[in-house]
């Protein structure tokens, strides 16, 4: 009987993880779909604040990104001298 390797294996079960994931991903992206189209729908809010609200943390979270690699690159820096 022909053994499969422990790397061979751990790709397959890297490759279900990621399955799983795209499957969580969708069910998150339909429900937040949902939710939106609801707000939209009882006039809650307008598809214009979402799209603003969207790209304020989008705009936030870039910001954010750039200050941690900022911090990281000084904090780590070496001396070519």
């Amino acid at each position: 009987m022909h053994m499969i390797s422990r790397t061979t294996w751990e790709q397959v079960q890297l490759a279900a993880s990621v399955g799983d994931l795209k499957d969580d991903h969708y069910q998150l992206l339909l429900n937040v779909s949902a939710m939106m189209e609801l707000l939209v729908e009882k006039g809650v809010l307008s598809r214009e604040e979402i799209r603003r609200k969207a790209a304020s943390l989008d705009h936030n979270a870039d910001a954010g990104a750039a200050d941690a690699y900022l911090r990281f690159t000084t904090s780590h820096s070496v001396d070519l001298s």
